[in-house]
């Protein structure tokens, strides 16, 4: 797993995995102003690379708050923005039932596991692709 560049680990580090057309994100306890400034922070880093697809891993979120739901808003603006997208795994049952009354899950798709989200990521992408001009 990669993390974002700075000397030794700490606990402000956001761990992440970096591929080659997505990047899987893994944040840790209350996702509030801080974690989503981190988030936003590291997003905005990996679209600057060219990387359109990301996966958040909720995993190890204790709990979203109002400012965390709207940081993750302006991340989806942005992915959408430049044509890519953005996809939510391993939500708990109460950050689930958030998400639904939001309609987050229009927006960004949720999935219980990274490799489902991977795999409908892949078919987002053919679709994509199928649809431009020749």
């Amino acid at each position: 797993m990669k993390r974002p560049p700075r000397g030794s680990p700490s606990k402000d580090d956001l761990p992440f995995e970096e591929h080659a057309d997505h990047a899987i994100l893994r944040p840790a306890g209350y996702l509030n102003a801080l974690a989503g400034d981190r988030i936003e922070k590291l997003c905005s880093k990996l679209f600057a690379k060219g990387i359109r697809y990301i996966i958040i891993n909720f995993s190890q979120v204790a709990m979203v708050n109002t400012i965390g739901i709207s940081i993750l808003v302006g991340i989806l603006e942005r992915a959408i923005a430049q044509n890519g997208l953005v996809y939510f795994t391993e939500l708990g049952k109460t950050d689930r039932q958030v998400f639904e009354v939001l309609n987050l899950h229009t927006v960004a798709p949720v999935f219980p596991t990274d490799d489902q989200a991977r795999r409908h990521l892949r078919r987002d992408q053919e679709a994509v692709r199928r649809a431009r001009p020749a």
